[in-house]
């Protein structure tokens, strides 16, 4: 089963549901390690480089500032629409989270403000020892999942942070390429899924809703007929990789 931020929250609080077995995405991940920099829609509070097995810092660079350097970036462009999104290191999230590589992560985070890192750590230990996997968002996913955005907004209004609305479809996404059964509590989002793909939806428990997209591949769940509109608003997805990435 797969969680999103909020449920994932609720647990890390020691609300309502057990995430044995549970599995999330990197974009979930971002969100609730806080990486995502409020004032900036293309930079992250701080960036996590890592190889499995091995953290890509050294001791005197600060995370909080350090962009260039081994960079996988995903950039959402939404034309005149919305801002331009960047999606930072998904590879780099789910690896370090599924090494279960805590004494990397508190490198990473140690020239952050004292607070953030008293935060931080905590979490990111609850992250490996309550969540089998983190998935990386994948730039095919990242696909359908700006295809669901343009569904979406169609015939809903977004958040007032874009970002976070962005981030529920690329949540949703992965669980619709993955075949998962999706865990959330927001009824409009499982509403939006099962109207898209034909997806059973379920009451888990009180205030909690379950999707389930492993009954049928991804391809007979699509709308054809609404598939990819969102390329004649000229949005588009980049992959940016390399040392010293472009400044946007």
């Amino acid at each position: 089963m797969m969680v999103d931020t909020q449920v994932l929250s609720y647990a890390y609080k020691g609300q309502q549901v057990s995430l044995a077995g549970a599995r999330i995405s990197s974009v979930a991940a971002h969100e609730f390690l806080e990486l995502y920099e409020p004032s900036s829609p293309t930079s992250f509070r701080y960036y996590i480089k890592y190889r499995s097995g091995r953290h890509l810092g050294l001791p005197s660079e600060a995370p909080a500032q350090w962009k260039s350097g081994g960079l996988e970036r995903l950039v959402f462009d939404f034309g005149s629409d919305y801002p331009t999104l960047v999606e930072f290191n998904s590879r780099a999230t789910a690896a370090i989270i599924n090494d279960r590589n805590s004494p990397a992560f508190n490198h990473l985070v140690s020239s952050l403000d004292k607070s953030l890192q008293k935060k931080l750590r905590p979490r990111f230990v609850f992250l490996c020892e309550h969540v089998e996997e983190c998935v990386p968002l994948a730039s095919q996913t990242a696909e359908l999942g700006i295809d669901l955005l343009w569904n979406f907004v169609q015939r809903h209004n977004v958040k007032s942070n874009f970002r976070n609305s962005v981030n529920d479809m690329m949540i949703l996404a992965t669980a619709i390429a993955g075949g998962e059964h999706l865990l959330t509590r927001d009824d409009l989002l499982a509403r939006f899924a099962a109207a898209q793909h034909g997806a059973p939806v379920r009451e888990f428990s009180p205030g909690l809703i379950e999707i389930d997209f492993a009954r049928e591949p991804v391809a007979v769940k699509r709308r054809p007929k609404e598939s990819k509109g969102y390329i004649n608003r000229g949005w588009r997805i980049a992959i940016q990789t390399g040392r010293r990435p472009p400044q946007i």
